[in-house]
């Protein structure tokens, strides 16, 4: 299809998508009459324009030098499989931003009655927002061991102790060296030696 098929196609669709949602204000509109009271688009300012969409009138008529879809964007019902597929393009198309900078990308060209919600319900089907978006789990931590608990004083239960010099044969050269013992001791639940052996 070429690109002028396409925009054909979105414009007909769009259209059916109004005729459907907003049945009376699109045929008060066509017959040229007024408005129902009652309608949640009165303050829009409605319009048909030649292509027989519904638009809103933003007070920008003379503003020429900006684009036609921006002074006149076209109106979009909520909770619509149309509505979703343009949201779900610019979402994308944004590289899956935040909900202003797409609400900004739409209004460009469309009005959406509660688009944040609309676009807020589009992010959370994305599955790419979902990986984003979802939170670490938290672990969590076993209690603290009885033992680390006991108030105890510094040394309480540990001692130390050294000895030597030693000397000692190092390799088959028998080159002696002097070496000297230190002993810790600690007693909690039993009795622990360790032996370390420093050289000088």
């Amino acid at each position: 299809m070429t690109p002028e098929e396409i925009a054909e196609e979105q414009i007909e669709l769009i259209k059916s998508a109004q005729k459907t949602a907003f049945q009376k204000e699109y045929t008060a509109l066509d017959q040229k009459k007024e408005l129902p009271q009652h309608s949640k688009l009165l303050a829009l300012n409605l319009s048909l324009n030649e292509d027989s969409l519904l638009r809103s009138d933003r007070r920008l008529k003379y503003a020429e030098f900006i684009f036609h879809d921006t002074r006149y964007p076209i109106i979009l019902p909520r909770k619509n499989w149309i509505t979703k597929l343009i949201v779900k393009y610019y979402h994308e198309d944004a590289n899956h931003g935040g909900t202003n900078y797409v609400l900004a990308s739409l209004s460009s060209k469309y009005w959406i009655n509660s688009a944040r919600e609309e676009i807020r319900e589009w992010e959370n089907e994305c599955n790419k927002c979902k990986r984003r978006k979802t939170l670490p789990t938290t672990q969590i931590m076993a209690p603290i061991p009885r033992e680390r608990l006991i108030p105890l004083r510094a040394f309480a239960h540990t001692a130390a102790d050294y000895g030597g010099p030693f000397i000692t044969i190092q390799g088959r050269g028998k080159h002696r060296m002097k070496r000297y013992l230190c002993l810790f001791k600690r007693v909690l639940l039993r009795e622990q030696f360790t032996l370390k052996w420093c050289s000088h």
